[in-house]
């Protein structure tokens, strides 16, 4: 099972993952992760929670790093590559990868569940 998914965000490659290591630092910032996406697929999530799970998969922190040091790294940032992939195409279109992108770190995924692109006729298209 594989915990990196390989997302295409508005044309940039990203190799995306919440490493198991750090999943203590992501849960310090945004609670359970089991929790936050039992509410994301509920359908109760924010643009900025969407940006947030994503522009952590995209850098994370190393598994070392003070909770001080991410919450400075991991603030909101309306530059970062998510804030403006979700200005330009909207934050449902963002959803599956955060979705993913938690499932990944939580319990693993298949390969053939580990590409993403926000490409509305895939990569080629």
């Amino acid at each position: 099972m594989k915990t990196t998914i390989a997302a295409r965000i508005c044309g940039i490659d990203h190799a995306c993952a919440i490493p198991r290591d750090t999943l203590h630092l992501f849960e310090a910032l945004h609670g359970s992760a089991n929790a936050l996406m039992a509410r994301i697929r509920a359908g109760n999530w924010t643009a900025d929670e969407i940006a947030a799970i994503i522009d952590y998969a995209i850098a994370p922190p190393k598994a070392d790093a003070s909770l001080e040091a991410t919450m400075l790294r991991t603030r909101r940032d309306p530059e970062s590559a998510a804030h403006r992939a979700i200005v330009e195409k909207g934050a449902a279109t963002y959803v599956p990868l955060a979705i993913g992108l938690l499932l990944a770190t939580l319990y693993g995924l298949p390969d053939e569940a580990t590409d993403f692109t926000d490409e509305p006729d895939g990569p080629d298209a």
